[in-house]
């Protein structure tokens, strides 16, 4: 058996190489991505795989979609499996023309188990956390399972993308995951679907052992190289007994600069410190917006501003560097609000602003209140502005291509502060060209 899996953008996908990890060794597999590739439509069915696999996020769902008919058209007995965040959030897409399947949740089991089954021959039963087409009629499985025991899975699979492209393979920043879930119930945050997903079926919030994840880094350091790190958990420490493992294991066996995220409320001068003494540089938490009110109301991400600027306190006073992460065009925000986002990070002494234009998830709290607001186009997942988060709002209210401005010289006010009143007049200027240029 075949397996293609199908991508735009080029960097590792961790749910493409985990679920590659849990196949057989007998099933081939090769990973396509859009962006490094001439034609990846068009180099996957040359692949003539037996089954594609398509991860798909909201971002890139109208460009899958084109690739899933593409493919589907050259090679018309391929079965084209639609999985990841946004088919968990919207398994209905599974109705849309070159799709057969959806698989709703984590794939690590539910997978292999859909492959065996259409190698056994003809269609398969619907198996919990999947969807399947058959005959023109949408046929739904029983509800996934989440993986309780992390350590019981395989390490991600990156010979899957190091193997077809060498250039990220000798990337020496490289990523990794030490746990799965989150905490929170932001209501922007594609958590929101996979909270409800697996609730009362266990933790949500699941984590590798220290020892685990040493392993891993040591495996990846030792076979591909690397000079520094990347966690890409969205809140890497909650639990300092972990952290105190994991410091002294990492001193020990690893000793590289990385950089990770936390959250300000659970922030404590034990954890700044075990942080910096393992080799920590970059510490990042999301600001979101410099509204309280806002971030409480609207977000749902209940984290104080005095909780901010004392976890910025602790970062800097161990030596560590400060990123924080802001969204711009909040459902009718105003100018003077998107401006205080700047002013705010300045009050921080954030040494980078990661900003973005806010797009919301389909099936979250905010993606909900924007359509009954009615600032939200009802089909804004086709919508052109609906391809990256540093392009434009898909919200219409009064002020938001402004907004849309602000977003792009907020690294320039960030550098150059005070320029802030010449920063304001020039985003009067109605120019998308220049504003594109100058982020």
């Amino acid at each position: 058996m075949r397996i293609a899996f199908l991508q735009k953008y080029p960097f590792p996908y961790f749910g493409v190489m985990a679920l590659s990890a849990s196949l057989p060794p007998e099933v081939e597999r090769e990973v396509f991505i859009g962006d490094l590739e001439r034609d990846a439509a068009a180099s996957a069915a040359a692949f003539r795989p037996d089954v594609l696999a398509l991860p798909v996020m909201s971002l890139e769902y109208a460009w899958m979609l084109e690739q899933a008919r593409r493919v589907k058209a050259l090679h018309p007995s391929v079965t084209v499996v639609a999985g990841y965040i946004h088919a968990t959030a919207c398994p209905e897409m599974v109705a849309e023309e070159g799709i057969d399947a959806v698989c709703v949740g984590e794939g690590d089991r539910s997978f292999p188990r859909f492959l065996a089954a259409l190698r056994a021959g003809g269609q398969p039963e619907p198996l919990p956390g999947f969807w399947v087409k058959r005959r023109g009629e949408i046929v739904r499985g029983g509800e996934p399972e989440p993986i309780l025991d992390l350590d019981s899975l395989p390490e991600e699979d990156r010979d899957l993308y190091y193997r077809k492209y060498p250039s990220l393979r000798d990337e020496r920043l490289k990523h990794f995951m030490a746990s799965r879930g989150c905490p929170f119930d932001c209501a922007f945050c594609c958590h929101q679907v996979y909270s409800r997903l697996y609730r009362g079926k266990g933790r949500y919030v699941r984590r590798k052992s220290p020892e685990r994840v040493i392993a891993e880094i040591a495996g990846v350091k030792k076979r591909y190289g690397l000079s520094s790190l990347c966690f890409l958990d969205d809140v890497f420490i909650m639990d300092v007994g972990w952290l105190k493992r994991f410091t002294d294991l990492y001193r020990r066996e690893i000793g590289l600069p990385y950089f990770c995220a936390i959250t300000p409320p659970n922030f404590t001068p034990e954890i700044a410190r075990l942080l910096k003494e393992s080799g920590c540089h970059t510490v990042n938490f999301g600001v979101e917006t410099a509204s309280e009110r806002k971030r409480f109301e609207v977000l749902n991400k209940r984290v104080t501003n005095e909780e901010m600027l004392a976890a910025a306190r602790l970062i800097k006073e161990q030596g560590m560097k400060l990123q924080t992460t802001v969204m711009f065009g909040l459902p009718f925000e105003t100018v003077d609000e998107a401006f205080e986002n700047i002013r705010f990070n300045l009050r921080l002494g954030a040494d980078f602003l990661a900003s973005n234009v806010l797009l919301p998830f389909p099936k979250t709290a905010i993606e909900e209140s924007a359509r009954k607001a009615g600032i939200l186009d009802p089909d804004y997942l086709r919508s052109p502005a609906y391809r990256g988060i540093h392009l434009n709002s898909v919200f219409r209210f009064p002020g938001i291509e402004t907004i849309e401005r602000v977003q792009k010289i907020s690294h320039l006010a960030m550098r150059f502060p005070a320029l802030l009143p010449l920063f304001r007049r020039l985003v009067r200027v109605r120019s998308k060209r220049l504003f594109f240029l100058i982020y």
